[in-house]
């Protein structure tokens, strides 16, 4: 069906594979039942299943075991959600368990849905054993109960798109670290030792992670959210470094909320202050804030005299 103008795809439970560009650049394509056969959704050797198709919205039944390299990259994606087999397993060794039962999605490819500029949550599912470099590349924010260390290359980028900044929050049972896109892969190693140490408690130096990035810019960013969320001092001292340097490429970008924000953290000196008033004069509002800020910080330093 590839190229084809379908726009609803329904299958039958007989069917249990779908293989290499099966609905393939179906633009008008929104909505897909995988009834309840289907295992396999592309292969090792089957990529680009549902590629560059209009789907916003997919959920994957519990049965499928597999989705292959670049199953649904760069569609339109929104919401991604994968259903799990409710109740207890079979008994070990039975027929059910041998030939039918599993827990739910096992491995996901490289690319799988990277290129979902949209697709900004997801949920990895408990029992996964594998998830390709760049599957979620887009992500913004990943849920995961059991740590994988294919995460980190999972919500990673090529380095050689470096120039597109960004970080991923990746919640791990309810507690979140956050990693820049673009890492270094003789740094990539280091990085995950660094989550894992943290996870069994032997360590914490997942504040220091901004450092991995490869742009200044990225480093930058991910600095940022790491000190909104634990108000780390590593985070703190590198931040007030480049207090100015951020403050001016947030002008420049015209991203005054975050140059608010920023402002707010209370890390600029009285002279960064004064550079950002004249530089802001323009924005009134920007202007409006900062001068607020200068009387707080004149406040504190009268009745720190007295």
């Amino acid at each position: 069906f590839e190229n084809c103008s379908v726009t609803s795809v329904k299958f039958p439970d007989s069917v249990v594979n779908i293989e290499d560009k099966a609905f393939y650049s179906c633009r008008n394509l929104k909505h897909v039942d995988f009834g309840h056969g289907i295992t396999h959704i592309g292969s090792k050797a089957s990529w680009h299943v549902f590629a560059a198709c209009g789907l916003e919205e997919v959920e994957i039944p519990e049965q499928v075991t597999y989705i292959g390299r670049g199953a649904f990259w760069s569609c339109e994606l929104k919401k991604v959600t994968f259903h799990r087999r409710a109740g207890k397993p079979p008994a070990s060794g039975t027929r059910e368990r041998s030939s039918r039962y599993h827990d739910g999605l096992l491995a996901i490819a490289s690319d799988a849905f990277s290129g979902n500029i949209e697709l900004e949550e997801v949920t990895i599912p408990d029992n996964m054993t594998h998830i390709g470099e760049e599957a979620f590349k887009s992500v913004k924010i990943v849920h995961i109960q059991n740590y994988l260390s294919d995460i980190v290359t999972a919500v990673g980028e090529s380095t050689i798109f470096a120039d597109n900044v960004g970080y991923t929050e990746i919640d791990i049972n309810g507690k979140s670290v956050f990693v820049p896109k673009h890492i270094k892969t003789e740094n990539r190693r280091k990085v995950k030792k660094i989550i894992e140490d943290w996870i069994d408690g032997t360590a914490d130096d997942t504040d220091k992670l901004f450092g991995y990035a490869i742009t200044l810019n990225e480093k930058q960013e991910t600095a940022i959210k790491i000190y909104e969320n634990t108000k780390s001092e590593n985070a703190k001292k590198y931040l007030k470094k480049y207090s100015k340097d951020i403050t001016r490429r947030y002008l420049e970008e015209k991203r005054k909320e975050e140059l608010i924000k920023f402002i707010g953290f209370g890390l600029l000196s009285k002279q960064g202050l004064q550079e950002i008033l004249d530089a802001a004069k323009d924005e009134a509002d920007v202007s409006a804030y900062v001068l607020q800020m200068m009387q707080k910080k004149k406040t504190t330093a009268d009745r720190f005299k007295l």
